[in-house]
């Protein structure tokens, strides 16, 4: 990540796909990493003012966009190549209330099934691919998944038309999968978070030897 560019959240603009790297992974998240083979264990995207929306334990939630900054060890910024226009903003910005109204959950059953269905993929080195596939049809869900939270947000600005549908089912993506998709974006760039416990530690340990 030393590469990439070095961006804070006045740098976001509606649209803005962010991918986490937890700074202290729970048990879940690492194996999340190493099933994907991905630092990136989440997705959330950024709706203006501030703000991020989010599918996560227990329901969809909107918060600023300096909780995750002050929790993950990075941010990931993925950009479309051009600017949503003012009635793209509208639609992403009315598909999260919508989501927040009906009280939409997060989806828990998706990593068990997505997961470990990768995790077979990965150990017996089946060429096929075993990534369960979810609803070709966009729907306002009841439960989501961080990502399926974001492909429903782009059938909503129009962003993933009918003829798209088969390719970008609910339910198909992992968060490391939106780095291999220029439909979401390319990567412009990286919000450094907070030191890893783990490396803070390290950290004062030379401190205190010197």
């Amino acid at each position: 990540m030393t590469t990439m560019k070095r961006l804070t959240s006045g740098d976001l603009v509606p649209g803005d796909i962010l991918l986490h790297q937890p700074a202290d992974p729970r048990w879940y998240e690492r194996g999340i990493a190493w099933c994907t083979g991905s630092p990136y264990t989440h997705a959330s995207i950024f709706i203006g003012n501030d703000t991020i929306a989010e599918a996560r334990l227990p329901r969809v939630r909107t918060c600023s966009v300096s909780r995750p900054i002050r929790r993950e060890k990075a941010l990931c910024v993925l950009r479309r190549s051009f600017e949503l226009t003012a009635a793209q903003v509208e639609s992403l910005q009315a598909f999260v209330e919508g989501a927040l109204k009906r009280e939409a959950r997060f989806d828990f059953a998706f990593p068990y099934t997505y997961y470990s269905r990768r995790l077979l993929h990965k150990l017996s080195g089946d060429p096929r691919d075993l990534t369960p596939k979810g609803c070709s049809e966009p729907v306002n869900c009841g439960r989501y998944f961080c990502t399926s939270f974001i492909v429903d947000s782009f059938y909503a600005m129009g962003l993933i038309d009918r003829s798209e549908r088969r390719s970008y089912r609910l339910g198909g993506h992992s968060p490391a999968d939106f780095l291999t998709d220029e439909k979401f974006g390319n990567v412009i760039g990286h919000i450094e978070g907070r030191t890893p416990r783990g490396e803070l530690r390290q950290h004062c340990a030379r401190a205190g030897a010197v």
